[in-house]
């Protein structure tokens, strides 16, 4: 038995601990009524609950949206009946101007109160609103198409609802129709068009096989251009004698009732101007080209290619007896041939300019610099300069001729050019009687050999070729290196002067020791003159051009910059030809009229196109705004007739709109109902997750708070039993 360590009293105790915290725990649960009140009560299922209750958030904001949405289209549905009862009006008034019933100022009454009619029209599409967002047309001051309305009903971004443009005004209402640039016309269709400028009906053929475009044309056309291949059949008798008009001026043949475009109409207009109502059905293909021919020398340059599977163009570039690929569509004539060139198809053909090096007038030698104005990727130019080794490239686009380079040419083509510079003599020093140069380098290679003349001068001046081992690089471009060693001879009375030169980098050994020479004479030019920067490391930089004095013994180590100065001259490649197979890439019918036509579709091949090109192109009718800029005494018996038309496609317009706003009313409902149902069941399952159950928790409290007091009892009876000991010492 043990009185300082009571065991069974501290392992009561730490049971203690642990029952109270779970007792802690049960409270809390049972206070806040939430089984996880933290994230160490059950970290999976905590993010789970969060992550249900972002939903059930989600869900929620897309039911307040979807509500909303509800009220906007039905304000928006709402003002739109009123335009309706306008509408209604409208139509009832022209139908009573429209009889001998009523006079000329009944109509101009009937005129007003239109105008008036519309332009409230006008005002609710301008007025209506939802929280500032004008409904009906693009703003309150833009009566053009307004913003496609587009609701979130949903919790994800993808949960759109969307209602089309609205234009429910007297610009927006009524029988026009504009049609788009590259609008289509739909095989079996008929379209009435009218612009201002000329219209293009231009077919599209699903692939590369010939199309055939086939339309009927009736109405008002002022004038149609002929193109070769075109025929223009089923003429009225108004048409026809026109077309007889130009089947005498040559511009046409006619046989059996079909006129053919001949090569003197190719590029004429038919002024159809004369006839009130044209009507014939016009036909044109890109079939039956003849193509056009190409004949190549040996040595020419084919690029650019637009070339068609299978035709004799694509064969003749194939064959390698005839054409060597330099590059990827970059083809090289090995001799003279004709080539075919088909519908479609089409090449550049350039004879290379060619610059020969070495040549006595000097084109380009060792040592100069090429810089590559415009050299097309993959060219004869392109490869020679990065691929053949007779170059190195010293920045981007811009190359020196090595030293090793003394033969060769250049081929510049199609809109290639290059800068060239010519390089310059290398220059040394000026050795004076007294001075002896060494060691002389040529960029870090030791590139010339001493003069074996016994003249007492090892190198002269200049360095020419003559003194150059084979192959070795005499002429310096840009920032080259020169680099040599002057020492002062043997015999040298009072010293010699050496010119160093501003910008040359030298170190120096300044002998003091040597018979005759005077003390420190060198170093005082070099380091007390104030004309040479120290670089550090024994290296000095000449600021100026200065002289210094070598005495016998005294050695400078020069490294010069030289070249650089050589005349520049641009050569320009020349300028390829282009040659294209004759037709047209698709079949056209350009015409023009000052009022409307009809169009219809004729083609049966499927997957033939036929679109409208061009601008401000119409059906030719009109929108309400033509009926409400009516002045003073315009309405007429007659204008009351037509514009009934155009009211009721304007009540037909609107209509689709209500209708378009009647279906999306709908459909946000039907996903505001599903969504309800979604948010409840998402509200329901994190509850399950997060909610205690009180049930289940009252009893585990009731449970851990007997298990507490059990434990006051043991800790009692343990505290009690240390008692036993004084029994043991009586």
């Amino acid at each position: 038995m043990r009185i300082n360590t009571n065991v069974s009293s501290i392992t009561a105790q730490e049971a203690a601990v642990n029952t109270g915290k779970n007792i802690k725990s049960s409270l809390e649960k049972l206070s806040s009524g939430l089984r996880i009140n933290k994230a160490s009560d059950d970290a999976s299922g905590l993010a789970i609950a969060d992550k249900l209750r972002t939903q059930a958030t989600s869900i929620n904001q897309g039911v307040a949206n979807g509500n909303s949405a509800v009220t906007l289209l039905q304000i928006a549905d709402k003002s739109m009946a009123e335009q309706s009862n306008i509408l209604d009006t409208v139509k009832s008034k022209l139908i009573q101007a429209n009889t001998d019933t009523t006079s000329a100022d009944g109509r101009e009454s009937i005129r007003k109160d239109i105008v008036k009619l519309l332009e409230q029209l006008d005002n609710i599409a301008e007025q209506t609103n939802y929280n500032g967002n004008v409904l009906l047309q693009k703003s309150a001051e833009d009566t053009g198409v307004s913003n496609e309305l587009s609701f979130q009903i949903g919790e994800s971004k993808r949960d759109i609802i969307s209602n089309t443009a609205v234009q429910s005004n007297t610009d927006g209402l009524g029988s026009k129709i504009d049609y788009a640039s590259g609008s289509e016309i739909a095989q079996g269709e008929s379209v009435t068009l009218a612009g201002a400028g000329t219209i293009t009906l231009k077919g599209l053929a699903s692939d590369d096989s010939s199309e055939i475009e086939n339309v009927t044309l009736s109405g008002d056309v002022d004038s149609l251009d002929l193109t070769a291949g075109m025929t223009i059949s089923g003429a009225n008798a108004d048409t026809k004698a026109v077309l007889d008009a130009a089947v005498t001026a040559g511009n046409l043949t006619e046989a059996g009732g079909t006129y053919t475009v001949t090569d003197a109409g190719q590029g004429q207009s038919l002024d159809l101007s004369s006839v009130d109502d044209v009507a014939a059905t016009v036909q044109i293909s890109k079939s039956g080209d003849t193509g056009t021919t190409a004949n190549i020398s040996t040595g020419q340059v084919i690029d650019n290619t637009t070339v068609s599977t299978g035709s004799d163009l694509a064969a003749d570039l194939a064959d390698t007896t005839k054409f060597t690929e330099v590059s990827t569509g970059i083809y090289l004539a090995n001799q003279s041939l004709t080539l075919n060139i088909g519908l479609n198809e089409s090449i550049d053909v350039a004879t290379p300019l060619e610059l020969e090096s070495g040549t006595t007038g000097g084109t380009f030698n060792a040592g100069d610099k090429i810089e590559a104005v415009n050299v097309t990727t993959g060219s004869m130019l392109d490869n020679a300069l990065k691929d053949t080794g007779m170059f190195t490239e010293t920045s981007t686009g811009v190359y020196t001729v090595k030293d090793d380079f003394t033969a060769g040419s250049l081929f510049l083509g199609d809109g290639e050019s290059i800068k060239i510079t010519q390089g310059s003599p290398v220059t040394s020093a000026v050795p004076a009687t007294g001075l002896t140069e060494s060691n002389l380098e040529f960029n870090g290679t030791a590139a010339f050999r001493e003069d074996t003349t016994g003249d007492g001068t090892a190198f002269s001046t200049t360095i020419n070729s003559d003194q150059a081992t084979g192959g070795t690089q005499i002429n310096a471009s840009g920032e080259d290196t020169l680099t040599f060693t002057v020492s002062g001879t043997t015999g040298s009375t009072g010293g010699a002067d050496l010119n160093i030169l501003e910008g040359d980098i030298i170190s120096f050994t300044d002998n003091t020791s040597a018979t005759g020479a005077v003390a420190n004479e060198l170093s005082e030019d070099i380091l007390e003159s104030g004309n040479f920067y120290h670089l550090g490391g024994g290296k000095y930089q000449a600021q100026t051009d200065t002289a210094v004095t070598l005495d016998v013994g005294d050695v400078v180590n020069v490294e010069r910059k030289v070249g650089g100065s050589g005349s520049e001259a641009t050569v320009n490649g020349p300028t390829a030809t282009t040659v294209q197979g004759k037709g047209s890439a698709d079949a056209t019918i350009n015409l023009t009229s000052d009022s409307s036509f009809s169009v219809t579709n004729n083609d049966t091949t499927v997957g033939n196109k036929l679109t409208i090109e061009g601008t401000g192109i119409t059906n030719g009718k009109d929108q309400l705004s033509a009926l409400a800029d009516l002045k003073e005494g315009e309405l007429t018996k007659e204008l009351a007739d037509s514009f009934q038309a155009v009211v009721d496609d304007a009540i037909t317009d609107l209509n689709g709109y209500r209708g378009d706003i009647g279906s999306t009313q709908n459909q946000v409902e039907s996903a505001v109902r599903n969504l309800m149902t979604q948010a409840t069941n998402v509200k329901a399952a994190e509850s399950i997750i997060r909610d205690v159950d009180y049930a289940q928790e009252s009893a585990n409290f009731n449970k851990q708070n007997i298990i507490s007091q059990a434990g006051s009892y043991a800790m009692s009876q343990a505290n009690a039993t240390q008692q036993n000991v004084l029994r043991l010492l009586q």
